[in-house]
């Protein structure tokens, strides 16, 4: 297939023993990933660590990273956040891109703030500030429980920073676990013109802290519906795979995960009127 199906590092956080940086990338590159993801958690030595590692560990397995992910909290200023931003993009890998959740304080599960206008100003002054310190691209990342958690958000984020390495991400359990599936037709094609790249899992249940995340093919969630409507707006970009909190054998559920996309893709492909193409 030529679309690049990406393994999210989130496939490891729910192991028995932690598994070591080599042995995630040697899993994925084995499981028949064409990349692999990097999510920069949180500030400290051991995410330093992590990050300068990458770079040797990817070339070691022939298994390049198509991305990292960080959040950044606006309300510790606009030069705070571009100082956090710019210490995760000296240790980019080439090629890769720079995934960004966005908040302002502490998460907040329902809070009147999320979403608010009222942040535009500084989320736009920060977006279009970082895209002007790297070649690589800056995805905005909607996230549950942020600022920034729909999707139309983003995309308006995207659409006022006007700069060309500013797009957006498409993040599936998010978009669904805060019922902005009810407004589907309008959240693609708000984010068309900025789509860069998506992630996709199966969900059970909406609500934070109720909705979770299930394999691609179980759920509630209609994935092969979901990559017919983008693909029908003319998504050809970057499939990654969620795995965040599942359990068991790693392994297995990437392997498992690699093969359905590819038999998902390939339906959706062949015949689109089934899934409104």
């Amino acid at each position: 297939m030529s679309r690049s199906i990406v393994a999210m590092d989130t496939f490891f956080q729910a192991p028995l023993r932690p598994i070591d940086l080599k042995t995630r990338f040697e899993m994925m590159k084995q499981a028949g990933f064409d990349a692999a993801y990097h999510s920069d958690w949180s500030a400290g030595a051991a995410q330093d660590e992590a990050r300068a590692q990458l770079r040797r560990v990817s070339e070691e397995a022939d298994l390049p990273v198509a991305a990292m992910y960080v959040k950044i909290d606006l309300a510790e200023g606009h030069d705070a956040a571009l100082s956090k931003a710019g210490h995760v993009l000296a240790d980019l890998p080439p090629g890769a891109d720079l995934e960004v959740a966005v908040t302002f304080g502490p998460d907040r599960s329902a809070d009147d703030q999320l979403d608010s206008p009222e942040h535009d100003e500084r989320a736009i002054a920060f977006a279009r500030a970082l895209g002007g310190l790297t070649d690589a691209t800056v995805c905005l990342y909607p996230h549950v429980g942020f600022w920034m958690q729909k999707h139309a958000t983003a995309a308006r984020i995207a659409a006022a920073a006007d700069h060309e390495r500013v797009r957006c991400m498409f993040c599936a359990y998010h978009w669904w676990a805060i019922d902005e599936h009810a407004e589907l037709e309008a959240t693609l094609e708000s984010l068309a013109p900025h789509l860069h790249a998506i992630n996709i899992c199966g969900v059970d249940g909406v609500g934070r802290g109720v909705a979770k995340i299930r394999p691609l093919d179980d759920g509630q969630l209609d994935n092969a519906t979901l990559l017919g409507q983008l693909f029908r707006r003319g998504f050809d970009g970057r499939v990654a795979i969620q795995g965040y909190s599942l359990r068991g054998d790693a392994f297995a559920r990437l392997r498992h995960a690699r093969a359905t996309c590819d038999e998902m893709i390939e339906r959706v492909t062949a015949h689109p009127a089934w899934y409104g193409g």
